[in-house]
């Protein structure tokens, strides 16, 4: 009998330590400089009195706060303020005055998203005329993959890594991926899974079709999973592309759905079934459900709520730390650390099963050029061993995190000479709560879940209206 394959695992490259100099960001290395200039006018006695100045420029430059240097919180700190100042972190839709159609009707910057439809299907295409994309949301579905045996898994690891490759080979063209795994107030999903596969030739007076129908009716309060995939197309990349195939968003539609099409055509590979491309009513639903959760059960039973320029929120509230909607309170959490020993595709199961709380699970793709990427490798490595000879100078021995830094930095250079590709990715959970209350209970189990994923997650303090966009809707935003 022939032994089971081995699930692949693969370790998270650490993120650099390594700065311009000594560690330090250009925004440090000019505090710093500020302050070694001060310094020398001090002792020539041309700038008496300016010790304090001089301390203060050396802590923003040199003293990290939640993990990032102090002066890097200046322009979040800033930004917030000016808006609290002009009363921008407060939302409020303008009920006199009718809503363009096809606008989506957000608020902040994702005001200029606009909506076309696919000329050759009912897609519809969210378009961002300022940087020129468009962007195609798959809804898919999947079996429950933490159950799935050894074979399976691999075989999904192997189906998700090419799907990924795929579209990286458009890099000219698909700039974005993105995929969200979310969790919404519903309570139908069980009751329509039974009804589907219920035998006909059991009939309605059934006591055991009663007893389940009954069980069924008392499951109140329940979660719905919804998982997505969004691609995005520079239309600016492939301006000559999409002139050949007729120009404007005609043009770009059709270039977009061939890469919708290689797509689903590999998704089955990685364990997912596509379900459909989302028209104008499933994306209209999906904006209200992150503004106004509370309508989901209702909406989902009705024909009304899915018209997209009224999908936007009627009010929304910024606070530093999290931001009010409609009908919930919602925090938006970075992932700043992967786990650091070698993991197998199931590694973010804890924080995907968190019972009782709703929250979306955001990842970002971006795919990088190979000639870029090839650069950007040589140089980390280079960079990495002359840390570490420098920091193995200054201590007098070697510490096994800058050995890490080298192997990971020589790993994605091996991974890039036999043909691998590369991505940018960025991650993002968004927890949402009908209360501020609940909501600080189902952030704190978010937290253990993520302790026990072995990540970690930091608030974006300052960016939480921003990053509401960025994390729990599938637009493809987050690196600008």
């Amino acid at each position: 009998m022939a032994d089971a394959p081995t699930v692949p695992t693969r370790r998270f490259a650490r993120r650099s330590r390594a700065g311009v100099l000594f560690g330090l960001s250009w925004a440090g290395m000019v505090c710093v400089a500020i302050a070694a200039v001060l310094v020398f006018l001090v002792v020539t006695g041309h700038a008496p009195g300016q010790t304090t100045v001089v301390a203060v420029l050396v802590a923003a430059g040199a003293v990290p706060v939640s993990g990032r240097a102090l002066v890097s919180w200046i322009p979040i700190f800033g930004g917030y303020l000016w808006r609290t100042a002009a009363r921008q972190t407060r939302y409020l839709a303008r009920v006199d005055q009718p809503r363009p159609v096809g606008n989506l009707s957000l608020p902040g910057d994702a005001a200029r998203l606009r909506v076309v439809i696919a000329p050759d299907s009912e897609t519809a295409l969210v378009h961002d005329p300022h940087l020129r994309r468009l962007t195609a949301v798959l809804r898919v579905t999947h079996k429950g993959a933490v159950l799935a045996d050894a074979t399976d898994k691999v075989e999904m690891d192997r189906g998700w890594s090419a799907a990924l490759g795929g579209l990286a080979r458009f890099d000219s063209s698909i700039c974005r991926v993105q995929t969200i795994e979310r969790t919404l107030p519903g309570g139908s999903s069980l009751a329509n899974h039974f009804t589907h596969v219920a035998s006909p030739q059991v009939p309605s007076t059934s006591r055991v079709r009663a007893a389940y129908e009954s069980l069924l009716a008392g499951k109140t309060g329940q979660l719905e999973h919804e998982s997505l995939i969004s691609i995005t197309l520079d239309m600016a990349k492939a301006a000559v592309q999409i002139r050949e195939m007729g120009g404007g968003l005609a043009g770009g539609s059709q270039l977009l759905g061939e890469s919708m099409h290689t797509l689903a055509g590999s998704l089955p590979q990685a364990g997912l079934s596509p379900d459909r491309w989302l028209g104008q009513a499933e994306l209209a639903l999906l904006v209200r459900s992150v503004y106004d959760p509370e309508q989901v059960p209702r909406l989902q039973a009705a024909t009304v709520g899915r018209q997209l320029h009224r999908a936007g929120p009627m009010g929304v509230v910024e606070h530093f730390t999290h931001v009010e909607t409609d009908s919930a309170f919602h925090r938006v959490y970075q992932v700043t650390e992967w786990p650091r020993r070698p993991v197998g595709p199931m590694a973010l199961w804890p924080l995907i099963v968190t019972s009782g709380v709703s929250r979306s699970i955001s990842q970002i793709y971006r795919p990088v050029p190979l000639r870029g990427s090839r650069r950007s490798a040589e140089s980390a490595v280079v960079e990495a061993q002359r840390q570490l000879h420098r920091n193995h100078k200054r201590r007098g021995f070697t510490d096994p995190q800058d050995d890490v830094e080298v192997q990971d930095a020589n790993r994605r250079l091996e991974a890039l000479t036999l043909g691998g590709r590369e991505y940018d990715f960025l991650g993002l959970v968004t927890v949402t709560a009908p209360t501020l209350k609940a909501l600080t209970e189902s952030c704190r189990k978010v937290q253990e879940a993520a302790s026990a994923a072995e990540v970690e997650v930091r608030v974006l303090a300052g960016q939480q209206a921003q990053h509401l966009v960025t994390g729990a809707l599938p637009f493809t935003r987050g690196f600008e």
